[in-house]
C-alpha cells in the first residue's frame, strides 16, 4: 500500500520524496514509476507515501472492533464501486477466453496467495466477542466468504480474459497499461484506490486483535500492547519496502504459517471441543442465572457447515491428517517456487 501511494503521488504530482537509508543515505526524489515494485527501486527509504498511509492507518488501530465497523462498511461500498468500474473496463477492452489455458505455466505464488486471501479465521473469535447477540455466526461467515469467493473468481477470470500479461505484471498493472483516453484516467484512479481501500480496512483489524490478545493474556499492559500491535509492525515494514521483499514474506508466511494457523489448528480445536465430556462435579458447581438462560442459543451458530448440510463424523485422526496435508502442501509450494526461480 505504501508503494501504491508513492506511485499515485508520482502520477499526480510527477514526483515523490523520501529519506533514503541504503545504499545512498540522504534525500531521494522519484520522478518516474520505474519497473520495480517501488518507485525507488531496491533502495531502503522512508517515503512521503509511507508517512501518509501510516497517518491514515495507525489511528484506526487504537479503536475497538465495534468502533471500526464504520470503516468496514465504507470500504465495502468503495470495493463494490471499484469492481463495477473494472468490469466495465474489461468489457470495453474485450474478452478472449483463449487467454486462460486450462493449466498455467507458473504456480510459484498461487498457493500462498490463495491461503493469504482466506486467512481470516484467526479474527473470528474476536469478532464473536464483539458482535451483537442477534447476529448469527454461521450465516454471517458463510455469506461473507461466499461473496468474497464470487468476487475472486469473477474478477480473476474476466481480468484474465481481458488483458495480456507481461513478466511480473498483475491485474492493476494491466488495467493501467491497457486503458486509453478518459477511461484510462478513471481506471488509474481506481487502480490506486483499490489497495488503499482494501488494506486500510484490514490492517487496523489485525492490530486491534493483536492488542486484544496481548492484554487479555496478561502479556503486557495496554500502552505496550498498542506499541507492539499498532506501531511496531510499521517500523518493521520499512525493511520490506524495497523490491519484492514483502511479496516474498507473504508467500513464505502463507505457505509455512497461515495454512496451519488458520485452517489446520482451528479444525483440531473444534474436534477437541466436541469431544469434551461433561464432569458431574464441575456441573454441580456451576450456578446458572435463570435470566441468562431465558433465550437458548442457536445451535446452528456453532456448525462448521450450513444448516442444510449434515456434519460428518470428524475424528482427531482426520484433523491430524489435515495438519500433515497443509505442511506437505507448503513444502511442495516452496519447491515449486524455488524451481521457478522465485526471489526469496
Amino acid at each position: 500500500m505504501n508503494e501504491t501511494m508513492d506511485l499515485a503521488l508520482v502520477a499526480m504530482f510527477k514526483k515523490s520524496y523520501a529519506v533514503e537509508f541504503y545504499p545512498h543515505p540522504g534525500y531521494a526524489i522519484s520522478e518516474s514509476q520505474g519497473s520495480s515494485v517501488s518507485p525507488y527501486g531496491d533502495a531502503y527509504v522512508l517515503s512521503v507515501g509511507y508517512v501518509i498511509v501510516l497517518l491514515m492507518t495507525v489511528p484506526l488501530g487504537y479503536f475497538n472492533l465495534d468502533d471500526n465497523i464504520i470503516v468496514q462498511n465504507g470500504a465495502f461500498i468503495f470495493m463494490i464501486i471499484i469492481f463495477l468500474e473494472w468490469f466495465v473496463n474489461f468489457f470495453i477492452v474485450g474478452l478472449e477466453s483463449k487467454r486462460t489455458p486450462a493449466v498455467g505455466a507458473s504456480f510459484d505464488q498461487v498457493f500462498g496467495n490463495v491461503i493469504f486471501n482466506y486467512a481470516f479465521v484467526i479474527t473470528v473469535p474476536s469478532w464473536v466477542n464483539e458482535k451483537r447477540a442477534s447476529v448469527p455466526i454461521n450465516a454471517s461467515l458463510w455469506t461473507a466468504t461466499s461473496i468474497a469467493t464470487l468476487f475472486y473468481l469473477s474478477v480473476g477470470l474476466f481480468g484474465a480474459w481481458a488483458f495480456d500479461y507481461g513478466p511480473n505484471q498483475d491485474l492493476l498493472d494491466a488495467i493501467n497499461i491497457n486503458s486509453h483516453g478518459v477511461a484510462h484516467d478513471i481506471a488509474r484512479v481506481f487502480v490506486y484506490l483499490f489497495p488503499i481501500v482494501a488494506l486500510l480496512s484490514s490492517i487496523p483489524v489485525f492490530s486491534i486483535i493483536i492488542r486484544y490478545n496481548l492484554v487479555e493474556n496478561n502479556i503486557c499492559r495496554k500502552p505496550w500492547a498498542n506499541f507492539w500491535a499498532v506501531v511496531f509492525p510499521w517500523i518493521l515494514s520499512v525493511v520490506f519496502y524495497a523490491g519484492a521483499g514483502l511479496l516474498s514474506l507473504i508467500n513464505w508466511a502463507s505457505l509455512l504459517v497461515n495454512g496451519t494457523v488458520n485452517f489446520a489448528i482451528p479444525l483440531l480445536l473444534y474436534i477437541l471441543s466436541t469431544r469434551v465430556t461433561h464432569h458431574p462435579v464441575i456441573e454441580a458447581n456451576i450456578q446458572v442465572d435463570e435470566e441468562d438462560t431465558s433465550e437458548e442459543p442457536d445451535s446452528a451458530d456453532f456448525r462448521i457447515l450450513p444448516s442444510w448440510l449434515p456434519i460428518p463424523e470428524i475424528t482427531c485422526g482426520v484433523g491430524l491428517l489435515s495438519l500433515f496435508i497443509f505442511f506437505l502442501l507448503g513444502i511442495i509450494g516452496i519447491n515449486i517456487a524455488v524451481a521457478a526461480g522465485a526471489n526469496f
